[in-house]
């Protein structure tokens, strides 16, 4: 059957000595047809396994050098996502810390939470990042902190949750 280029069966290359040549097997997931079949568990895979992570902040700085030509910040817009980040750090270590000291919050919630927030905050700054106020580019500052703050809850709570 036709397969697209990014779906294409994997296929593994062993060298069978006794032969003297190359053979090939399918790998377990195209054996089973799972590499097709389970897409839920792959977008489970990318929503779980991206999106609450340091990625947004460092697709963010990827856009720098094309977003500061235009950004009220100019060549001090780097400097000001450094600071917006470390702010998302301070709000992570605030829940850590009513978490831990004031009431426990169900970590299920919260994960949940972070997910769909962050990916809500993407889905925005894909139509509002030229958008500025106060002679800032606020919304890419915003995401900034989003960034800083799911990065940092990937480390405190996410990580150590799965590890459970």
């Amino acid at each position: 059957s036709h397969h697209s280029f990014f779906l294409r069966p994997l296929v593994c290359c062993t060298r069978d000595t006794m032969a003297g040549g190359m053979t090939t097997s399918k790998s377990g997931l195209e054996e089973n047809g799972a590499w097709y079949r389970d897409w839920k568990l792959i977008t489970a895979f990318l929503v779980l396994g991206i999106n609450p992570s340091w990625a947004l902040p460092c697709a963010l700085f990827v856009e720098v050098p094309i977003i500061q030509q235009t950004a009220p910040e100019g060549l001090m817009l780097a400097a000001w996502m450094n600071i917006a980040i470390n702010l998302g750090l301070v709000i992570t270590l605030t829940y850590v810390l009513v978490d831990t000291f004031v009431m426990p919050i169900p970590t299920e919630a919260a994960i949940c939470f972070v997910i769909i927030v962050s990916s809500g905050f993407c889905a925005v700054l894909a139509f509002t990042y030229t958008y500025t106020a106060f002679g800032m580019s606020v919304v890419y500052l915003l995401m900034s902190i989003m960034g800083g703050m799911v990065g940092t809850f990937q480390v405190l709570v996410l990580l150590p949750y799965l590890t459970k």
